[in-house]
């Protein structure tokens, strides 16, 4: 999809609607929207039905929920050494786990919605003793932290 929401570039009242659209249905769905004649003609149609009041403001408000769901775990190390950056997209390493570590069917998988699946496979990875996901009180600590440093800098 070369929307400008994920690629980057212009955005025009069309790609809003688009990024919606696709954002809430499964990858099925969205990728045989791509495929049907119609599909320019649902996005107009939505688009006169709900009338976008303030589009700016419906801008701010999608890319946080796109930033949000996409928004990694706070984790700590486990005390472990750290292990080099693989050199695989993560998309791919999440689709890899999802499937070969938590059994999920590749269409099932493709489909997981991207912040629950960062979130299991950071569950995962936390039971198996890989890394710790912080509790609200650690990552209030660490947040306190982080702005105590700022302010001495």
């Amino acid at each position: 999809m070369g929307n400008p929401f994920f690629v980057g570039g212009k955005i025009e009242v069309e790609h809003l609607y688009e990024a919606v659209y696709v954002c809430c249905q499964t990858m099925n769905e969205a990728w045989g929207s791509f495929f049907d004649d119609n599909f320019a003609k649902k996005i107009l149609k939505w688009h006169k039905m709900t009338k976008l009041v303030n589009f700016q403001h419906s801008c701010e408000v999608f890319t946080e929920y796109k930033e949000s769901a996409m928004r990694f775990p706070p984790v700590t190390s486990n005390g472990d050494e750290p292990k080099r950056e693989l050199g695989t997209p993560y998309l791919l390493q999440l689709k890899l786990v999802l499937q070969s570590k938590l059994n999920y069917p590749e269409a099932e998988a493709l489909s997981k919605p991207i912040g629950a699946a960062i979130w299991e496979v950071y569950g995962l990875a936390e039971m198996r003793g890989d890394c710790r996901v912080m509790n609200s009180i650690e990552e209030e600590i660490a947040d306190a932290h982080r702005e105590l440093i700022g302010k001495d800098t």
